[in-house]
């Protein structure tokens, strides 16, 4: 095996520890724990641009959607 072949052999060592790390941080446990957080959120800031155009409303002006 030339310089070439370990250098690639490298890159293929590297390129395959590296998916794995990211395959371990971001698999169903990580999106299971961050998925109703993000949930809440968007509740949240529905809620609250509904509240802004009550107000809207209320003083004479255009609702505003963001959707």
């Amino acid at each position: 095996m030339g310089k070439f072949g370990v250098m690639k052999y490298k890159a293929v060592l590297l390129s395959v520890l590296m998916v794995c790390a990211g395959c371990h941080s971001f698999g169903p446990r990580a999106v299971g724990e961050t998925h109703p957080l993000y949930n809440e959120v968007i509740s949240r800031s529905l809620n609250e641009q509904f509240l802004l155009n009550l107000v809207r409303l209320r003083y004479r002006d255009n609702p505003y959607f963001l959707e």
